[in-house]
């Protein structure tokens, strides 16, 4: 997995794009340090909303899409793809989004500028879409090149959601349950469509390069029962909207394929364990283990769903609903991506900062997850607030600001080592 990484003198000549990513993670931790902070000490010009707005643009579209992006350029595209200069013009107007969203969101919500980067960014996704999919290596393997294309159809099909919103905002503003559906619809399908599909099609590769391959048989029963679950489980969104017409039958065969699916790849990852992590350092080891982990949490709350009460209350109790978002985004998509990114992170001239900033990462979002659904239960239970819940919870958020901002400065030292080692041959 070595060629997944940046590797101690970047071979690829984007190794910039990946600092870009990290600086996102970085700017998106201290919007949720601010979140934090503002329920200790009033901070006079934040609006929360608009805070919150800004911090979930920056993390799903600043930071796990464009680390995607990365990874498929460096190992998705072929030669004569990479080598394009729309490619690049791509990448950097969606930072440009990115950089306007992260702006204008905090300062205005939902205005005409942070619409305007907004739209922007959906733009930029049609091109990668078009660039991914033609430019897609023809040595990709069935098994990855059907996972990574089901991740940019839905990607596609995500976007379906923002433009009903803009409808809804425009010609019927009052219809709160219509907003919340298309805005839910857009969610689903990036955390579950397409960032989902995203990392498995790279673990795939990822496997395929270590001489692991999932047996066709199993790969059909895991491939048809997870995409049969990502479509079926939108109905639990519709159960919180009040849509109860069949939707819980939907949800209960979404769930149901999900376990299967999720199980018969935990199992072939069980398996081939000493063969994927053999060459990895016992932090990028964490990353996969802290991944997985969250993986099959996620997949057990799902299930618990299933019981009426859990269901009703997962959406009312805030704790739950920001735990679940950060257990997909934080703890599957991003720490799989770090792995990825940092699979051969021996090579490092800064070892040590890197696997400091890994280990302030896995810990911070450990101790806030439980945090979160302990007090989530405990206002469940109206058993109140636990004692200095709000300190706690910054104080660990702390922890995941500080491992952002230490990746993000051994990359940096390790990109200007490398141009500086360069520009000594060429002296």
């Amino acid at each position: 997995m070595a060629e997944n990484s940046i590797s101690g003198r970047p071979k690829s000549k984007k190794e910039i794009w990946i600092l870009i990513c990290i600086m996102n993670l970085t700017i998106a931790a201290v919007m949720g340090l601010l979140l934090r902070w503002v329920h200790i000490q009033e901070i006079p010009w934040l609006n929360f909303k608009k805070m919150m707005h800004g911090h979930s643009h920056v993390a799903l579209l600043g930071w796990a899409y464009l680390a995607i992006y990365y990874i498929f350029y460096n190992k998705i595209l072929s030669e004569v793809w990479r080598e394009k200069a729309i490619v690049n013009w791509v990448y950097w107007i969606t930072q440009l989004s990115v950089i306007g969203m992260a702006i204008s969101f905090p300062v205005q919500g939902y205005g005409k500028w942070s619409i305007f980067f907004s739209t922007l960014h959906v733009f930029c996704s049609y091109a990668f879409f078009i660039i991914a999919w033609l430019g897609m290596s023809k040595t990709t393997d069935f098994q990855t090149r059907l996972l990574l294309k089901t991740a940019l159809s839905f990607l596609l099909l995500s976007t379906l959601g923002l433009w009903y919103l803009a409808y809804i905002m425009v010609n019927d503003p009052q219809n709160t349950m219509h907003y919340y559906v298309s805005l839910q619809f857009f969610l689903h399908f990036q955390f579950y469509g397409w960032l989902q599909y995203a990392v498995m099609g790279l673990i795939f590769k990822s496997l395929r390069e270590n001489e692991v391959r999932l047996t066709d048989s199993k790969f059909f029963y895991f491939y048809v029962t997870g995409f049969i679950a990502t479509l079926a489980t939108f109905s639990l969104v519709l159960i919180w909207a009040g849509v109860n017409s069949y939707n819980q039958l939907f949800m209960t065969i979404g769930v149901a394929f999900n376990l299967i699916s999720i199980s018969i790849f935990l199992h072939h990852i069980y398996h081939h364990w000493n063969s994927i992590s053999h060459n990895l350092n016992v932090f990028v080891k964490a990353l996969w283990c802290v991944a997985l982990g969250s993986m099959a949490l996620k997949s057990l709350i799902l299930l618990s769903t299933m019981i009426p009460a859990v269901s009703e209350i997962s959406y009312q109790i805030r704790q739950f609903v920001v735990g679940f978002i950060h257990l997909q985004l934080f703890g599957f998509i991003s720490f799989f991506l770090m792995a990825f990114l940092f699979s051969n992170a021996k090579s490092f001239d800064y070892i040590k900062t890197l696997n400091w900033g890994i280990y302030l990462l896995i810990s911070g979002f450990v101790v806030t997850e439980i945090l979160l659904f302990v007090q989530g239960y405990m206002l469940w239970m109206a058993y109140g607030f636990m004692p200095a819940y709000y300190e706690l919870i910054f104080a660990f958020s702390i922890s995941k600001f500080l491992g952002a901002f230490l990746l993000f400065l051994a990359l940096a030292i390790q990109i200007i080592n490398s141009y500086q080692a360069k520009l000594s041959i060429h002296l």
